[in-house]
């Protein structure tokens, strides 16, 4: 559907402009020497041009080049006419619009050196992980089920660890009065202010162009469900399995269990996802809730449900594990005050065929605790 939108004249140009910035010329140079070629520009061709680049040069460099191209084709992409009446739409504009404001408030903190009132404000701006989130469990996955390359996402995805991790500089050196404390809001604010402007640019016209509006009504609930960053009032809904009660799903010569029971069992055993063969993520139960799930991962690469820095280690799990050289792998990590269990474990079935991953999420705190035995009935903790 979005192959009109890629015009071979200005991919042509635009992938001259790749290899000059590729051979490490200033880009600006060729944009002025291109001006009126570039005057009139799609997301689709500007998604591009970062997936050329991310073939050649690390993310880092693209990360401090893609400012850059958003300031230069800031005209061109602003001309492209896409809807911005759709009410997913302008449900993400206004979000948007409200993370402006508030940063503007951050800002009239700091001219007033007023660091008690921002010490109390910065902290609000874990609100921003609402944004971010959407993005990258709901946004990024229905661009990619469209075949939009992953790659130009993998770059937002980096800019949204960026803008968090620099939140939490600020939010230390507030606390320890440190004198680099308004080079950091500077960054900060330029940072994030910069990552509205891109998704604004290209991400939500683009998701407008490709998704029928029967697609964007679907994924309302979705949406809601993470809230709306500095938006009070926005609705926040919970996803219930539509099931039929009673219904055997699992029948063996071990048993069988109604879908009732099997989803009980399986939320008593801890946080779990199911990523198949294809690397496709098939299945999550997150009854606990350690970690932010959205439904639009489902059939999605696992791959592309990470940061890019992290890649690597998705890769070599799921290698070994298929090779069949290993079975299981564990992770733990202090998270909100408990200790968190992430487990892998290589999914298996006759003749030792590989059927996936499984992550299994749990909270050890108290199990951690345990010590001698305990062997009399006692319901108390």
């Amino acid at each position: 559907m979005y192959k009109k939108y890629i015009r071979d004249e200005k991919q042509a140009i635009l992938d001259q402009l790749a290899k000059f910035i590729i051979e490490g010329n200033d880009p600006k140079e060729f944009y002025l020497e291109n001006k009126e070629a570039l005057q009139d520009l799609t997301p689709f061709e500007v998604f591009n041009i970062y997936a050329f680049l991310n073939d050649y040069l690390p993310t880092d460099e693209i990360i401090k080049i893609a400012g850059k191209l958003v300031n230069l084709f800031r005209n061109g992409l602003t001309n492209f006419n896409w809807n911005k009446n759709q009410k997913q739409i302008k449900k993400l504009l206004s979000e948007g619009k409200a993370i402006k404001n508030k940063f503007s408030d951050f800002k009239e903190c700091v001219k007033a050196s007023d660091f008690e009132k921002l010490k109390v404000e910065i902290k609000i701006g874990v609100e921003l992980k609402k944004r971010f989130f959407k993005m990258q469990n709901v946004i990024f996955s229905q661009l990619e089920s469209k075949n939009i390359n992953p790659k130009p996402l993998q770059v937002m995805w980096n800019l949204h660890d960026k803008a968090l991790e620099l939140q939490k500089q600020i939010e230390k050196a507030i606390i320890n009065n440190d004198k680099e404390i308004n080079t950091l809001l500077g960054k900060y604010f330029f940072l994030v202010l910069g990552i509205i402007e891109k998704e604004e640019l290209l991400l939500l016209p683009a998701l407008s162009t490709v998704l029928t509006d029967d697609e964007l009504n679907k994924l309302e609930r979705e949406l809601d469900s993470y809230g709306y960053a500095f938006i009070s009032d926005a609705k926040q809904q919970d996803f219930l399995a539509e099931a039929k009660s009673g219904e055997y799903l699992f029948v063996s010569e071990q048993g069988s269990l109604t879908l009732d029971e099997l989803i009980g069992i399986l939320s008593q055993v801890g946080d779990i996802t199911f990523v198949d063969s294809n690397n496709k993520v098939k299945f999550f139960n997150t009854p606990h809730g350690h970690f932010m799930r959205s439904t639009s991962i489902i059939g999605r690469d696992v791959r592309n449900c990470h940061p890019s820095k992290s890649i690597h280690i998705v890769n070599e799990i799921i290698d070994k594990f298929r090779s069949g050289e290993e079975n299981k792998v564990d992770f733990w990590i202090n998270f909100k005050g408990r200790l968190i269990l992430i487990s892998y474990f290589a999914i298996r079935y006759k003749k030792n065929e590989y059927l996936g991953v499984m992550e299994l999420t749990q909270d050890i705190t108290e199990i951690k605790t345990i010590e001698g035995e305990k062997r009399i009935l006692d319901f108390k903790k």
